[in-house]
């Protein structure tokens, strides 16, 4: 849906992440009011595990955007992938953290009615300041993808009438 930047900030002199939606789905209405509810939903929740919304908006060009905490690190996902280039696995004791931390956002975003509809190893990153994340772990989920619950229910119903 879209694409993300390292940037700066410049009235806070700090390092974001900038999210922009991709050109495919500019001209879209369902797909930038999806990527502001998003944004919306982000910026409600709250959990050290989570990765902070600070802006969202469209540029002067019109390019809908979203300002987002800078996690340092690299992807679970990129882990993964070069642990099993060199013929290695993520340890079961790192595997089962990440899990626990992932459901731990997972149970508070559902207790608030919300869903995340793209969870996957490359949407998670260790964070540095916490030292080395496969000595003492603590992951954020990079980028969530949301919707209400309800919607997602909706859809549910719908899949299992077209079958």
């Amino acid at each position: 849906m879209g694409a993300v930047y390292e940037a700066r900030q410049e009235p806070l002199e700090r390092r974001v992440a900038l999210k922009t939606l991709h050109a495919d789905h500019a001209k879209s209405k369902e797909f930038i009011a999806r990527f502001f509810n998003e944004a919306k939903v982000l910026s409600r929740l709250e959990h050290p595990s989570l990765v902070q919304v600070s802006d969202f908006g469209h540029a002067a060009d019109g390019t809908a955007y979203l300002v987002m905490e800078y996690l340092r690190g690299q992807s679970l996902g990129r882990r993964i992938r070069d642990l099993s280039e060199r013929g290695e696995r993520l340890p079961v004791e790192t595997a089962l953290h990440v899990c626990v931390q992932v459901a731990d956002v997972l149970e508070m975003a559902h207790e608030q009615g919300i869903v995340h509809r793209d969870l996957k190893p490359d949407k998670i990153t260790p964070v540095e300041k916490w030292q080395s994340f496969f000595r003492n772990p603590s992951e954020k989920a990079a980028e969530v993808f949301v919707t209400p619950l309800r919607s997602a229910k909706r859809s549910e119903r719908s899949r299992k009438q077209a079958h």
